[in-house]
């Protein structure tokens, strides 16, 4: 089916039937009249409520605006009372019994959940500060989402902002960003107008309604500026809102913006790694196979990265490439001793069918590029202030000469499995079919650049795709997701008799809109158009981003539950061509069902191969069975991160928790994560924690399970360290897993054992029981706990010491030496030690959480695992440099001088300080913002 895109006009609250199954109307159905009073009174006629019944079924449902209620037509019934629910996005279930035969309207109060009456009241007062009327744009960045309040995430917080500022702020728009957090960091709001290239930000800490700064946030702004923004919020809340709000204001395109608020902040790592990726799919892009018919053809190739975490163009490019960890797209570790440099990042284009590969070693010119600043510029210095003109600078550089920015150092073709592994790792031997060993089990060694320099291969051969730029607007993009919308619905309407509501929770769209890429135009504003339709958005989670790369082709499925568990499907993809859609059809209709029963059955295999014939079937049927199984928040988030929904990302979701409850983190605490056993789980462990390559605190050092495998089937899955910056010691356990075991005796095909897997695991999760789990839940531990020092921290982070990996090292290490041990030590050699840091680190978003912020002031708590710890200045040079001085003679503050003198922020950034030798091996790049880690 070929659906040409024509014009499209916005849809009335109106008739609709909200009920998930096509009923006949009877003559004998009761109508009830029902009128809805949301708690936020500007919310009245715009948020459409779901209507059920206990033991009934709603038959249909329409808003009178005369009237102002909705007459609710229910299955004929012998009872003269039934139960009713009322639900709606951002407020509380309600539950009435009413008559059936009541003649008067039915009055129903909806209470705001807190988390939605957060986000709109802090938008009310931002507004009154700001006056988004008046204002050229405005931007809004929050942490809500995974930070619980009340012991709930803290999603809809964002929907409280989007209801408010309507017209002014929404996805599709690019101009909301959420930064990734953890679930015990705080709500923190920054909202940003802009009037020319003046840019004005009111920011709200810590869950509160009442703004903790209001003020100048431009590049421009004087230093004395900068230090008042700084003393108030914070020097890593004061970077990343401000390098995110004048990156905008330079009109850095969404899919930057994107990566940047998943790392943290906008910086020249961020920046070089979109540059370094844009030019590896110029030189080498993907290798595709033969499309057939209306298939968009598929990937042969994926890409691998390879680098020293700690810059943050690691983060850039695994995001771009969709070559996440827990997907085994990505090993790293401190390998600088084999003559890499934090700058350098490989890539291994692999060829699955030829067990092959491209391998390309490429760096951004940092010194060159900072050298190029100055002499076109003329601004010299050191503070942050000078970063975000620097950023800036390099953001025109992307859009008119990205080339000359990036540099290729090594090109060679034809790597072979076996070198791939010495790179990658191997956790078991290799063995053909009658049992012999064809490649040995082998720890990865990294971006190991000795290696890969000296192999012997043949020089690469460019490509040179140049794509050209479409000219599509906001609205076209906005008109494509509206006409899928619209298309979906006239189908279910069509084939099942089912009447789409606005938003309706039963109804879900998982699109790759977001991240993939038309005519090297971002394609969120396909967002606004679903959203005009039907109601979704994420905060809902009703519309799902799903995490590809950018290359990948734009496509939308649609799921509607029903009442008697059918899960039924709608897959189009966009044609960028001809402006059509392809449409998939599986035995003469376009809605198919895709739940578990279908998995269970050889009918699955045959809807992937008529319907999904762009392979993308797994990834879509498995988040869509996820999200009817009902996660939370985090956990739907970090599936649609990894790509696809499995068993494997979940023992994540229990890990981090165990970590969080087990070793919570104190003033100058950070966590650092070091993976052994390498699979899905390491994205669910990076996303909740918030710990990433390009922050410096994750690393993959995959190892033969010889070495991982611990006792009692405990699987050593990983090292947490947790390092104490203040006093420059640290704990270091293993953190072990023991995988559950599910009785899958119902289940006969692989796709149904795995759904089955994934619903026991959130039932798990969420304290719920579960069938296939009987006995043998899992098991989650800790051992080989050991205080190290920073030289030991160097070890570990470096892959061990030359003769044994990072586990086998820890291990080495004497178990009887204690904390006061290592604190008498630092003092014998003049070290200063802080020991009473000692305040454990939880959110204050609420009375009703176990922490609070623990510092008198005003300045937001949020750094658990601090983002700044690969941004921040790492100067010796004293504030009062004169290179930083403003005109009255107030220095230019950099985050990490403020934080190191300042405990106001749990976990604060100083991690730099104790691991920057470990990471860079006391290379810095330069001075001010040319000394920064991450960049």
């Amino acid at each position: 089916m070929l659906v040409a895109i024509g014009g499209v006009s916005a849809q009335e609250v109106g008739a609709a039937n909200n009920n998930a199954n096509a009923i006949s109307e009877s003559p004998n159905s009761p109508q009830l009249n029902v009128a809805v009073n949301y708690e936020i009174g500007a919310d009245n006629g715009k948020i459409t409520p779901t209507f059920n019944v206990v033991n009934n079924t709603v038959v249909s449902q329409s808003y009178s605006s005369l009237n102002k209620y909705y007459n609710v037509k229910i299955n004929s019934t012998e009872a003269n009372k039934i139960n009713l629910s009322i639900s709606a996005p951002g407020y509380l279930t309600q539950y009435k019994l009413v008559d059936v035969n009541a003649t008067s309207p039915i009055q129903i109060n909806m209470m705001a959940c807190d988390s939605y009456k957060l986000g709109y009241e802090v938008t009310t007062k931002a507004d009154s500060l700001l006056n988004f009327k008046n204002a050229d744009d405005v931007l809004v960045i929050t942490t809500a989402g995974v930070p619980k309040l009340n012991g709930k995430t803290s999603e809809l917080a964002i929907d409280g902002i989007l209801n408010y500022a309507a017209g002014y702020v929404s996805y599709g728009r690019g101009n909301i960003l959420m930064l990734r957090q953890t679930a015990v960091d705080p709500i923190d709001f920054c909202f940003i107008v802009k009037k020319g290239n003046e840019l004005t930000a009111a920011i709200f800490l810590n869950g509160k309604k009442e703004e903790a700064y209001l003020g100048t946030i431009s590049e421009n702004m004087t230093p004395a500026q900068w230090n008042a923004l700084c003393d108030v919020v914070g020097g890593e809340n004061a970077f990343s809102f401000a390098s995110l709000a004048n990156g905008w204001c330079a009109g850095v395109t969404y899919d930057v913006l994107q990566e940047a608020a998943f790392h943290g902040h906008i910086c020249e790592g961020t920046l070089g790694g979109y540059t370094i990726t844009k030019a590896l799919l110029q030189y080498y892009p993907p290798i595709k196979e033969t499309g057939n018919g209306l298939q968009s053809p598929g990937d042969i190739t994926s890409y691998k990265v390879l680098s020293i975490p700690g810059s943050s163009a690691s983060d850039a490019v695994i995001f771009f490439l969709d070559a996440t960890a827990g997907k085994s797209g990505y090993t790293g570790f401190n390998t600088t001793s084999t003559g890499a440099t934090e700058t350098m990042i490989a890539f291994i284009r692999w060829n699955d069918q030829t067990e092959s590969g491209t391998i390309i070693v490429m760096d951004y010119n940092s010194d060159e590029n900072k050298k190029l600043f100055q002499k076109e510029t003329g601004i010299t210095g050191e503070g942050s202030l000078e970063e975000l003109k620097y950023n800036t600078w390099w953001i025109n550089k992307i859009y008119t000469n990205p080339a000359s920015l990036v540099k290729i150092l090594i090109e060679k073709e034809g790597l072979n499995q076996e070198q791939y592994n010495y790179l990658f790792g191997t956790e078991t031997d290799e063995v053909d079919e009658e049992g012999n060993v064809i490649y040995n089990a082998t720890n990865s060694h990294g971006l190991d650049y000795a290696y890969i320099k000296g192999l012997d291969l043949p020089n690469a051969t460019r490509d040179n795709a140049i794509a050209k730029k479409g000219s599509l607007t906001y609205d076209d993009f906005k008109a494509i997701g509206q006409e899928a919308a619209k298309t979906a619905k006239e189908i279910y309407e069509t084939e099942l008799g089912i009447e789409i509501n606005k938003d309706m929770p039963n109804l879900m769209v998982l699109t790759s809109a977001g991240y993939v890429l038309i005519n090297e135009q971002s394609t969120e504003a396909c967002w606004d158009g679903l959203f005009e339709e039907l109601g979704s958005r994420l905060c809902r989670k009703t519309l799902l981003p799903h995490h590809k790369p950018l290359w990948t082709p734009l496509f939308f499925n649609f799921a509607l539950q029903l009442d008697d568990g059918s899960l039924m499907s709608i897959y189009m993809r966009y044609n960028e061509k001809d402006g059509t859609f392809y449409v998939g059809e599986f035995n003469g209709t376009h809605t198919y069902n895709i739940n578990i029963s279908v998995l269970n059955s050889s009918v699955s295999g045959q809807i992937n191969k008529n319907v999904y014939i762009d392979g993308n079937y797994f990834g879509i049927q498995s988040i869509s069975n996820a999200w009817n199984g009902q996660p939370a928040f985090d956990q739907l988030i970090t599936f649609l991160f990894h790509n696809h929904a499995c068993p494997g990302v979940q023992p994540g979701f229990f890990i981090a928790d165990y970590i969080q409850e087990n070793f919570p983190l104190n003033e100058n605490q950070s966590y650092i994560y070091i993976a052994n056993e390498q699979y899905c789980k390491e994205d669910s462990i990076e996303y909740m924690l918030d710990l990433s390559p390009g922050l410096g605190n994750y690393m993959v050092q995959k190892l033969t399970s010889s070495e991982y495998k611990g006792e009692n089937d405990l699987d050593e899955e990983g090292i947490l360290i947790i390092w104490d910056s203040a006093n420059n010691i640290g704990q270091a356990v293993s953190i072990s897993y023991q995988w559950p075991s599910p009785n899958l005796s119902a289940y006969k095909t692989s796709e149904s054992k795995r759904a089955a897997q994934i619903q026991a695991f959130l039932d798990l999760y969420n304290g719920r029981d579960n069938p296939i789990l009987t006995e043998n839940y899992h098991t989650i531990a800790h051992g080989d706990s050991r205080w190290i020092t920073q030289e030991q921290l160097q070890t570990i982070t470096s892959g061990g010491n030359g003769t044994s990996s990072s586990l086998q090292f820890l291990r080495s290490l004497d178990d009887k030496v204690t904390r006061d041990d290592l604190l008498k030590q630092n003092a014998e050699n003049g070290q200063s030690s802080n020991t009473e840091s000692n305040a454990t680190n939880t959110n204050s978003n609420s009375q009703q959480n176990s922490g609070s912020n623990p510092s008198s002031s005003s300045s937001s708590s949020r750094s658990s695992t601090p983002r700044s710890s690969s941004n921040v200045g790492t100067s010796s040079t004293p504030l009062s440099s004169a290179s930083e001085s403003s005109d009255d003679g107030a220095p230019n503050k950099k985050a990490y001088e403020i934080n190191k003198k300042s405990v106001k922020k749990s976990g604060s950034n100083n991690l730099i300080y104790a691991v920057i030798g470990v990471l860079v091996i006391g290379v810095l790049f330069g001075v001010g913002y040319i000394k920064r880690k991450g960049m």
